[in-house]
């Protein structure tokens, strides 16, 4: 008999075998969707629904865009009065405050007196607040600075430090800072302008849409039907049912995060203003998918949101003597009430559930590393992937269940 014919010394039978099953595991559920539900929105519906928001709230982007603009001159007008010492530290830091969190706060008035739609909203509540954490950044740095300076009063004759402060308040360094880098980290160079890439920005704009417009239409087809069903078995205790749903509802939740964070975000918030303008490239992400503890994951999955938390939250907080595991429980507290800020004010919810699942993430990071010295990274990676993938869908089920099925239970 003839010897089967192997390809190289690879064995691919298993990979094979899974993917497999796992697209005829796809297309069941979509079949059975489409048998259900129908189409609930075409793509060209949902395109006419993106084009007649932006035709209704073009003064929207004009407003933020001028708050933006404001935002960076009362910076930069403070920043100077703080460096001639026109005011004190504390009432600099009190107003630098007021006005580094205006924007989303006019956002936030927006989203609960206007009805926003919650999906185009929420995609564009990450564009206002980076700007916040840009500011927030420019302010915690510059003050750095100053005291530095006057930590060394007997060096006042050194012009160079002078003239650095300077450069870093100037109103044309913030601006370019503002609109032309990815980066969240402010930090003093020379800004060295390259070739802009109109071509490739064009691109990267309409893959972003194209990427919001897919996740709209997972969320409205497969993710909203399925979580009005599973809030509906656990309000009538039926757990078989609850199970069913919540197995259905895992593969379309964790693409549409995988989308939304990695292609829309990566692309329209970071690596979009580096071609646009030009400037220096930033690390957006690293290897996250090989990560062995849930504190590798928070530190390569969103590298610049890092470098912020690490930058300016961690080591300041282990430089006014706070130990690395109370650092990062700061940082965890931080971190959840901007989840917390960023998912409320969209879907115009609050129930502290963002807050808590952040600061659950602290030892739920020890008990990660602690399985991946034990059993080996794997494992680790393992509960990575288990925490992505049943946190995401078990917290959506939660939030749908306490925010839109008991307040409107009597309608349904």
């Amino acid at each position: 008999m003839p010897v089967a014919q192997r390809i190289g010394n690879e064995n691919y039978a298993l990979t094979n075998w899974l993917v497999i099953f796992f697209l005829c595991f796809v297309l069941a559920n979509i079949l059975d969707n489409y048998k259900t539900y129908g189409i609930i929105r075409s793509p060209l519906q949902l395109t006419t629904d993106l084009y007649e928001f932006l035709i209704i709230w073009w003064w929207l982007f004009a407003l933020f865009y001028l708050v933006i603009v404001l935002q960076i001159v009362i910076s930069a007008v403070l920043e100077k009065c703080l460096l001639s010492r026109l005011m004190s530290e504390n009432k600099g830091a009190l107003l630098h405050t007021v006005n580094t969190f205006l924007l989303y706060n006019v956002f936030a008035c927006i989203c609960f007196y206007q009805k926003l739609n919650g999906i185009f909203a929420f995609a564009l509540a990450p564009h206002l607040f980076f700007p916040t954490m840009k500011l927030l950044s420019y302010q915690l740095n510059n003050r750095r600075i100053r005291i530095q300076n006057e930590q060394t009063a007997e060096l006042k004759s050194d012009q160079n430090t002078k003239i650095e402060h300077f450069k870093i308040g100037s109103l044309r360094h913030l601006f370019r800072y503002m609109f032309c880098s990815g980066c969240l980290v402010y930090k003093f160079h020379t800004w060295k302008k390259g070739k802009s890439d109109y071509k490739a920005s064009l691109t990267f704009i309409l893959r972003s849409v194209a990427m919001l417009l897919a996740c709209s239409l997972i969320m409205h087809q497969y993710v909203m039907t399925e979580l009005q069903n599973a809030s509906y078995y656990i309000d009538k205790r039926q757990h078989l049912n609850l199970l069913s749903t919540f197995l259905k509802l895992a593969l379309p939740i964790h693409i549409v995060w995988s989308a939304f964070f990695y292609f829309y975000l990566y692309n329209a918030c970071f690596k979009l203003p580096s071609i646009l303008f030009g400037t220096e490239k930033i690390t957006y992400i690293q290897d996250w998918w090989n990560s062995a503890n849930i504190g590798a994951y928070w530190a390569t999955w969103n590298y610049p949101t890092h470098l912020f938390f690490k930058e300016e939250v961690f080591i300041p907080a282990l430089e006014m003597g706070l130990s690395k595991h109370q650092a990062a429980c700061v940082v965890g507290v931080v971190s959840g009430v901007i989840h917390e800020y960023l998912w409320t004010i969209p879907f115009r919810i609050g129930y502290g559930g963002a807050l808590l699942i952040m600061m659950a993430q602290i030892p739920f990071s020890s008990l990660s590393k602690h399985i991946s010295y034990r059993f080996g990274n794997q494992w680790g990676n393992v509960l990575v992937w288990m925490q992505l993938i049943i946190g995401h869908t078990l917290y959506a089920i939660l939030i749908h269940y306490f925010t839109q099925y008991l307040p409107n239970k009597s309608t349904i």
